[in-house]
C-alpha cells in the first residue's frame, strides 16, 4: 500500500499513543488586557491538484493537527476555513487560508483583525526549500524571502514580527524552475522524510501553543541542530568507509600485479635456463 494511503490511519495511532493534556499552559493577552487567542496558519492551495505537493506542506501539518485534537477546519470566513477550540487552557484559531499562497495574507490579515490578535500571536506553518529535506526551524519573526506566502503576510500585516515554523525540503535542483519544484507532488521515496518533519511540526506548534516560541526554539531547534550534526557524522562515516574500501580494493589490484609480474619473471628465469642448456648440448 503507497505511504499516502496509510496517511489518516497513522496520525489516528499517532493519536493514541501520544496524548497531550489540553489544560495546561499559560494564557496570554493582548495589548487591550483581554485574553489573546492564538491564531494558527497553516499555508497551502485548495484544490485536489495542489494535495500532496510541497507547497502545502503547512495544509498537511495542520490535518494532523486536527486528527491529532478531534477538531475540523470547516468554518468558511475571510476567504479562509478555520475553527476555534480550546487547546492548553487558551483559546486557539487554526485556519487554512483559501486564496492561493501568493494571496494568503489577505485571508490572515482579515481573521486577525476580527479576532484582535496580535502579531506576536500569529504563528504560520510554512513549507521551505532552502532548508534540506526534514530539516525544522523556529522563528519568532524573519524576512519572507522567496515564499510567496509569507510575501503576502508581510504586505498584508505590515511587519514580519510573527512566528513561524519552517518545514524544509530543500535542495532546489538547479535544472527545475521553483514554481515546477514547489507544485510537485511529494514522492513516494521521501514521503517517510516528510511525514517525519510534518509530525514533528505539529509538535512544535503545541510545543509553542504550551510554552511559548522561545521555549520551542531552544528545544526543537535544538534537536535540528543534534540531528544535523548525526546526518553529517553518518555521512563522514560512510564516506570514511568507502575510501577505505577503494583503498583495500586498490591494495588487491597492487599485489595481483605483483603477483603476475612475479609470476612472469619467473617464467623468464626458467626460459633463460632452458636456452643456457641448450647450448651446452
Amino acid at each position: 500500500m503507497a505511504f499516502w494511503e496509510k496517511f489518516k490511519n497513522r496520525q489516528q495511532g499517532l493519536r493514541q499513543s501520544k496524548e497531550r493534556g489540553s489544560e495546561s499552559g499559560r494564557s496570554l493577552r493582548n495589548d487591550e488586557g483581554a485574553e489573546a487567542p492564538w491564531l494558527v496558519v497553516g499555508l497551502g492551495n485548495p484544490g485536489r491538484e495542489y494535495e500532496k505537493t510541497w507547497h502545502n506542506l503547512g495544509f498537511m501539518v495542520m490535518e494532523i493537527l486536527c486528527q491529532r485534537h478531534h477538531f475540523r477546519c470547516d468554518r468558511l470566513k475571510f476567504k479562509g476555513l478555520g475553527c476555534k477550540v480550546c487547546l492548553y487552557g487558551q483559546e486557539v484559531i487554526f485556519l487554512l487560508p483559501q486564496t492561493y499562497m501568493n494571496l494568503s495574507g489577505e485571508c490572515v490579515r482579515e481573521w486577525a483583525r476580527f479576532y484582535k490578535v496580535p502579531l506576536n500571536r500569529i504563528l504560520i506553518i510554512v513549507d521551505d526549500f532552502d532548508l534540506p529535506l526534514g530539516t525544522l526551524r523556529i522563528r519568532e519573526h524573519g524576512s519572507a524571502g522567496t515564499h510567496n506566502g509569507l510575501r503576502s503576510l508581510v504586505a498584508c500585516l505590515g511587519s514580519e514580527q510573527f512566528p513561524r515554523v519552517r518545514i524544509g525540503y530543500g535542495p532546489k535542483p538547479e535544472h527545475i524552475d521553483i514554481v515546477d519544484f514547489v507544485l510537485q507532488r511529494i514522492p513516494e521515496e521521501k514521503a517517510e522524510v516528510a511525514f517525519a518533519a510534518m509530525s514533528a511540526a505539529a509538535d512544535a506548534v503545541e510545543l509553542i501553543l504550551n510554552e511559548g516560541p522561545a521555549r520551542a526554539m531552544s528545544r526543537m531547534n535544538g534537536e535540528a541542530q543534534r540531528a544535523k550534526a548525526r546526518q553529517k557524522s553518518d555521512r563522514l562515516e560512510k564516506k570514511t568507509a568507502e575510501l577505505e574500501d577503494q583503498a583495500e580494493g586498490q591494495k588487491g589490484e597492487s599485489h595481483q600485479v605483483e603477483e603476475s609480474f612475479s609470476i612472469k619473471e619467473s617464467q623468464a628465469g626458467q626460459r633463460g635456463s632452458v636456452e643456457g642448456g641448450n647450448e651446452k648440448l
